[in-house]
């Protein structure tokens, strides 16, 4: 297998694991040591910056996502060349706030070495997470019956 096919079976791998939320499987695919970095003002951004790869599918995975009721990711494009692996693709969820729903576009680039993943790149729209996290704030309260009348 030539190192383009590695790393486009990797790539495959790493969309159809986050697509299921697998966060073993998704650590399985990277090298111990490796990064994920998120664009964005640190300061600005609870996400940006980099982080070691393994907090990061935990951070994205049972944090973020894993609050929502669904979530579903449409590949829009690949390009593999060599240890270089990118894809473009949209994100939907739903939840977990009755209104609550998130629509972002993102852009991932993956290095791959030795048959691991050692570095995530990801561009993704931070105004799509900031309308998300907004909706949140404009969810009605539940109704609360006293206990005592």
């Amino acid at each position: 297998m030539s190192v383009t096919q590695q790393t486009q079976q990797i790539l495959s791998s790493f969309l159809e694991h986050t697509r299921k939320s697998d966060v073993d499987a998704l650590n399985q695919l990277a090298a111990p040591d490796a990064t994920w970095w998120f664009n964005g003002a640190i300061d600005k951004v609870p996400i940006a910056g980099k982080r070691k790869f393994s907090e990061r599918v935990v951070e994205l995975h049972h944090g973020f996502f894993g609050q929502m009721h669904s979530m579903k990711i449409n590949v829009l494009d690949t390009v593999v060349q060599g240890e270089i692996g990118m894809a473009e693709f949209e994100v939907t969820a739903e939840g977990p706030g009755k209104h609550q729903s998130y629509a972002n576009n993102a852009v991932v680039k993956l290095t791959v070495k030795d048959g691991k993943i050692r570095e995530v790149r990801e561009y993704v729209d931070f105004f799509g997470v900031l309308k998300y996290l907004e909706s949140a704030k404009s969810e009605p309260e539940k109704e609360t019956v006293p206990l005592v009348a």
